[in-house]
């Protein structure tokens, strides 16, 4: 830590706290906490964002992870990486990426949580494997891989809405994986790649089962056909018509 370089003093906007700053860092306690230590970058980072009056004082020592160093804080944890940098995660989010094994399971963060694009009211926190999302109606939900990669490409929040569910197996459809979105959902298989269903052709397709219908997994994204939309199956496709508005199902085998 160094020598001091100030005397303790009172931390601004916590009344019975305590501080005093060091050459290397900074040692902050109160009553409810007890004393703990910020060092380095992950104390750039926590004066940067506004220090104890933004995110509360410090509950921990700042301790190893794999690949990593951590502090934990009463509003969250800043977590660092040489490769990333320090950024904040909390509440709900932060909730949710521990259950999906923290930095081991999602990696470290890249971002601290901001606002999800699009959606009043969403929002989000980006890790080197995998995005959390978060809303006052879906809550907490990940996603990552190959979903993931589609999700972003087809516009993410701001054109298929937050997750509304974490990425699961599809069931009767081994190896299978399903994201449901507010504005649709994304498939993925190793045999089949990553495709989206939305909108009435969506609709249709959970009519007939599904996935574990007669159609199988999604093999291409909707796209245009003359007078209408079409989205291929594994056993057949699904035609939707501009003016009727209704869909059609055809099946190959």
């Amino acid at each position: 830590m160094g020598l001091p370089t100030s005397d303790e003093t009172d931390v601004p906007g916590k009344p019975g706290a305590r501080m005093t700053i060091f050459e290397h860092g900074r040692i902050y306690w109160s009553a409810a906490t007890g004393p703990y230590a910020v060092i380095g970058g992950i104390l750039n980072k926590y004066l940067a964002l506004g220090g104890p009056a933004f995110a509360g004082l410090p509950t921990t020592d700042e301790y190893d992870m794999v690949g990593g160093r951590d502090s934990g804080f009463e509003g969250g944890r800043i977590s660092w990486s040489l490769a990333t940098g320090p950024y904040r995660v909390c509440g709900a989010i932060m909730a949710k990426y521990d259950l999906m094994g923290g930095a081991a399971g999602m990696g470290f963060p890249l971002n601290d949580e901001m606002n999800a694009p699009g959606v009043s009211g969403g929002r989000m926190s980006e890790f080197s494997r995998g995005r959390v999302y978060w809303s006052p109606t879906a809550g907490s939900n990940a996603v990552y891989g190959a979903i993931l990669t589609k999700y972003k490409a087809v516009g993410a929040s701001q054109t298929y809405g937050l997750p509304v569910a974490d990425e699961k197996d599809v069931s009767g459809r081994p190896g299978a994986r399903e994201g449901q979105f507010e504005r649709g959902r994304i498939y993925w298989s190793p045999a089949t790649g990553s495709s989206q269903v939305y909108g009435a052709i969506l609709a249709r397709y959970l009519l007939g089962g599904g996935p574990a219908g007669s159609l199988g997994l999604p093999v291409s994204d909707e796209y245009g056909v003359p007078g209408g939309r079409r989205t291929n199956f594994q056993g057949g496709y699904i035609v939707w018509n501009y003016f009727g508005g209704g869909t059609s199902v055809v099946t190959t085998h």
